[in-house]
């Protein structure tokens, strides 16, 4: 838990544009790490709130707007990824090969600062209603992350329109969410003040914005895109 509370702070200086305050705050990160030691239970890493929305679309991504952007995983693995998911989520060397990670480069901010939104397949991290998910960046070749989220569904789109309408505000993250029994419905995400929550509202108007994690052209399976975590370990 201190190294999220720790990543947070890295997030929320970001996110206030200051790139000085940001290295200061990953200092505390990298201190904090070497104390916390193990990772914390995942089951305390929920950091959202759910927001009941219908979605009438069947398909995967039949609720995003026309002409969107559709952005595919990247195709390399990235072995700092890796270590930072297994040790978040506390997966024993035999689960690596049965956990998969899609992952895209994001700015969400548009602040020149590229990040990175990993969604997280696997025994360890997903259930009925959809799989897990991490948010941070590179820094000194560990990736720190900000926020894990949970209950997530590919794809997802960033908006280009911040929540806050500045310019270097939080870009709003759109998902679906279905499975376990519950209706599919959409789940608007807004960031205050570096840490994004789900905010309940009426009908989500998704807006424009690019969706990344999109299955690859002609992916015949939801693993096409992603890898086991076997790299770099």
């Amino acid at each position: 838990m201190k190294k999220i509370l720790a990543a947070g702070l890295a997030a929320m200086f970001l996110f206030a544009g200051s790139a000085e305050a940001a290295e200061q705050a990953a200092a505390v990160l990298e201190a904090g790490a070497a104390v916390a030691g193990a990772a914390a239970d995942s089951g305390s890493l929920e950091l959202t709130r759910r927001a009941a929305v219908s979605v009438p679309a069947a398909d995967a991504a039949g609720w995003l707007p026309a002409g969107v952007k559709r952005v595919a995983p990247e195709t390399r693995p990235l072995p700092a990824l890796e270590r930072a998911i297994a040790e978040h989520y506390g997966i024993p060397e035999a689960g690596w090969g049965k956990t998969r990670y899609r992952y895209n480069y994001v700015d969400l901010n548009d602040d020149g600062v590229t990040e990175i939104f990993a969604v997280v397949d696997g025994p360890y991290t997903s259930g009925t209603g959809g799989s897990s998910a991490v948010w941070g960046r590179l820094w000194g070749g560990r990736f720190l992350l900000y926020q894990a989220f949970t209950l997530v569904r590919t794809p997802v789109l960033v908006t280009d329109r911040a929540a806050n309408g500045l310019p270097h505000g939080g870009r709003i993250l759109v998902m679906r969410r279905s499975g376990g029994g519950m209706p599919a419905e959409l789940v608007r995400y807004v960031c205050h003040d570096g840490e994004y929550v789900a905010e309940p509202a009426g009908p989500v108007a998704v807006g424009k914005g690019t969706t990344i994690l999109c299955a690859p052209a002609g992916a015949a399976a939801e693993e096409e895109g992603s890898f086991p975590l076997l790299h770099g370990m």
